[in-house]
């Protein structure tokens, strides 16, 4: 079985490092794997980069115990994206930018969850 998602549900805008709010965390506990595709719609500034990273956790209702799960390699340009196929995650998934330098950057993150059962 596999399953459409969207971690960021619409392009998110961030103009700094940072991490995806615990409410929007997705719960994942269905699934045994993902392949997750990061696309940047835009990057402002001079010399741009953006780096993000999916963080897992058993619970969403503090920011304690969340451990890095996927990175995708830094992100120098606009219209730039990279899938990461994922496996051993924990209940929830969300996104962090680990790293960042320009004005603001725009992405998104969707993919494909899957269950082997």
């Amino acid at each position: 079985m596999a399953d459409e998602f969207a971690l960021t549900g619409r392009p998110v805008r961030v103009t700094g490092t940072g991490v995806q709010p615990l409410e929007y965390a997705l719960d994942v506990s269905d699934y045994d794997e993902m392949d997750a595709q990061l696309l940047v719609l835009g990057l402002d500034g001079a010399t741009p980069s953006v780096t993000v990273r999916l963080l897992t956790s058993m619970c969403n209702k503090n920011e304690n115990g969340w451990e890095v799960v996927g990175t995708y390699s830094a992100k120098t340009t606009a219209n730039a994206w990279q899938t990461i196929n994922v496996k051993g995650f924990l209940k929830y998934v969300r996104w962090e930018v680990s790293a960042f330098a320009g004005n603001a950057a725009t992405f998104a993150i969707r993919g494909m969850l899957r269950e082997w059962s």
